[in-house]
């Protein structure tokens, strides 16, 4: 068991971390990962993650460990349908978020879910490749 933070009752307590698989091209997050920093090291080939049924205040934060190889990652929300399941970024909507280039690792996402059909992705770029919403699979 691990110690309990001298901070604690006064600050945010130590951030739960999870590995998402790689074994897959589709990785898929399930609700009990809410809130939890989740590391994803990259995939050999194009991937995705596809989050949950978005819901108002759900929070998921993935971190992309590692640059992608040969296709820039797909982040997306269940279905990845623009109007079924929205990620809206910098004011555009589309059923996925992508960078523009392979050169996405350093990349901190997270998405706040303000219904029961959008997230709004909010991302800190660990380089200076822009991401996007799609609407399209790579």
């Amino acid at each position: 068991m691990s110690r309990v933070p001298s901070f604690r009752g006064a600050g945010e307590a130590f951030l739960r971390t999870e590995n998402l698989s790689t074994a897959t091209t589709v990785s898929t997050v399930s609700y009990d990962q809410a809130g939890a920093l989740l590391l994803y090291n990259g995939q050999a080939a194009a991937a995705r993650i596809m989050l949950p049924q978005a819901e108002a205040g759900l929070i998921f934060r993935i971190a992309l460990d590692g640059n992608s190889a040969t296709s820039a990652i797909l982040i997306g929300a269940t279905s990845g349908n623009a109007g079924a399941q929205d990620i809206r970024h910098r004011g555009t909507t589309g059923g996925y978020v992508q960078a523009a280039s392979t050169i996405d690792g350093g990349t901190i996402l997270t998405f706040v879910g303000i219904n029961d059909s959008r997230y709004v992705a909010f991302i800190q770029r660990g380089t200076t490749v822009t991401w996007n919403t799609t609407s399209t699979g790579a």
